[in-house]
């Protein structure tokens, strides 16, 4: 049996729960590849015995939202005025966002089913 390279690492967009009318703000996120999602595993593993006892750490979260997320659109300031997606922007975001960005791009780094048999 081959091993097959990973597909699917195509950034694509998503839109958070949010309340209000208009246009809604979306981030674009890529998964994680395989050695990013290694790598954050086992920071992961090595800080936890119990995995329900798992808490994201600023640097965890940082080293997902730095390689995951890579746009955003309908993202303004606090005066309405659109920002351009900046890395150095990123702490802009509220913390209950980042959390959910971090919860999407590590559901979206996992394997499915049909590349785990492969």
């Amino acid at each position: 049996m081959t091993i097959t390279a990973l597909t699917g690492l195509a950034p694509e967009w998503y839109t958070p729960p949010q309340h209000g009318d208009g246009e809604q703000t979306a981030f674009e996120l890529r998964p994680l590849n395989g050695l990013e999602y290694a790598t954050i595993q086992a920071m992961i593993s090595s800080a936890a015995d119990d995995a329900a006892a798992v808490v994201m750490t600023e640097s965890r979260i940082r080293y997902v939202i730095e390689r995951g997320l890579v746009g955003w659109r309908n993202f303004n300031d606090g005066n309405g005025a659109p920002l351009t997606f900046m890395r150095e922007r990123i702490n802009r975001i509220d913390s209950a966002t980042l959390a959910d960005l971090v919860n999407e791009i590590m559901t979206r780094s996992q394997l499915n089913d049909a590349q785990k048999k492969t």
